[in-house]
């Protein structure tokens, strides 16, 4: 089957990360592949069989408001123009803004099209999207969310063309846990700190850092702005001894595997992909159970612990007890490895050919 996946880039990011690992494993299962995004930035190894097409070259791309204002024009006829070259059985979209953008011209092109969403329904809501998804979306042949949550409150009450469709964990689970460092982990986009909750974590962790000085926190992600942000906060806490920002990590699983706990902070997520690959890689996992995802991926006390959602106080009780308890940790990290094998690629990657299959036949 010829599928284009349509994305605005492929640089940093929990959708991207995710698009990279749906259109590698459908090329590895012989079908073939076009990446289109706006900008020609790219993050991410794609498979040599999948072809990437930028709308834009680098050298269009400009800041001053004309050439942001040219770009808006140009956009929607250009992409129009590459999906029609590429002539595919199937088109796929990914995010809220190109969903509808993507929709319109597959429907032109009488192309099927699947349009996919990467957070939760009450993220980021605006006039646009509500008209997008309670209208827009009913163009096409298929919708896909992440979680059950946001399919039984509000998708199904509109469409009726849903299909949950969780992220993949792009981490084989590890086969045995191995003795590991006195290392907090959290990631995200640091520039996107208050959704992900850095800011409330920093504040969690200078209180647990008096009762276990030798214990560090590690943040791993991008965002000059959002580091700079933290970092500052940090210093005021007193904490820039114990804190370490990694920045973007192409190597997170093996910093997954030397990390004893990870935790999301979030305020909300649309997801939780972080989270599953934590959980492969045997790290003892926490999280708020904030909308959506977490409570859909962890069995609270048998393969993590969820924490009633922005309870500061109780995050804060909930990271000490499972630094003190060695063998609560070692017991959560052993079943969440076990766990977390139904997020696997082999699996999400049947359900979206099997997807595919439905809105093409």
């Amino acid at each position: 089957m010829k599928i284009v996946f349509v994305i605005g880039s492929l640089r940093g990011g929990g959708a991207e990360r995710v698009l990279s690992l749906v259109v590698n494993e459908l090329s590895t299962r012989g079908h073939e592949i076009t990446v289109i995004t706006k900008t020609p930035e790219c993050d991410y190894i794609l498979n040599t069989a999948v072809k990437w097409r930028p709308i834009f070259e680098r050298e269009e791309i400009k800041s001053d408001f004309f050439d942001k204002l040219s770009r808006r024009v140009k956009y929607f006829p250009r992409l129009l123009l590459r999906i029609n070259k590429e002539k595919p059985d199937l088109t796929v979209s990914f995010l809220v803004g190109m969903n509808s953008k993507v929709t319109i011209i597959s429907k032109l092109l009488n192309i099927p099209v699947i349009v996919s969403e990467h957070t939760n329904y009450k993220a980021g809501v605006s006039f646009s999207s509500w008209v997008e998804r309670r209208w827009i979306y009913k163009l096409a042949n298929a919708v896909t969310v992440l979680t059950k949550y946001d399919y039984d409150n509000y998708y199904s009450k509109f469409l009726n063309n849903v299909y949950v469709m969780p992220n993949p964990v792009s981490f084989e689970s590890i086969n045995e846990l191995r003795p590991r460092d006195k290392t907090i982990l959290a990631s995200g986009v640091l520039d996107r700190w208050s959704i992900k909750g850095f800011d409330n974590l920093l504040k969690i962790f200078s209180n647990v850092v008096i009762r276990h000085p030798d214990w560090k926190l590690k943040i791993a992600g991008a965002g000059d702005k959002g580091r700079e942000y933290l970092e500052s906060l940090a210093i005021s806490l007193n904490i820039e001894n114990n804190i370490e920002f990694l920045g973007f990590c192409t190597d997170l699983d093996s910093t997954m595997r030397e990390s004893s706990i990870f935790v999301l902070s979030s305020r909300y997520e649309g997801f939780g992909m972080v989270l599953i690959e934590a959980m492969s890689q045997g790290c003892a996992c926490i999280s708020y159970d904030c909308v959506a995802g977490p409570g859909e991926i962890i069995t609270n006390g048998m393969d993590g612990i969820l924490v009633k959602d922005q309870n500061t106080e109780v995050m804060e009780a909930e990271l000490c007890r499972l630094i003190d308890d060695d063998e609560l940790r070692w017991t959560l990290a052993n079943n969440a490895r076990e766990n977390v094998k139904k997020f696997s690629l082999n699996a999400i990657g049947n359900r979206w050919e099997q997807l595919a299959r439905t809105v093409t036949s």
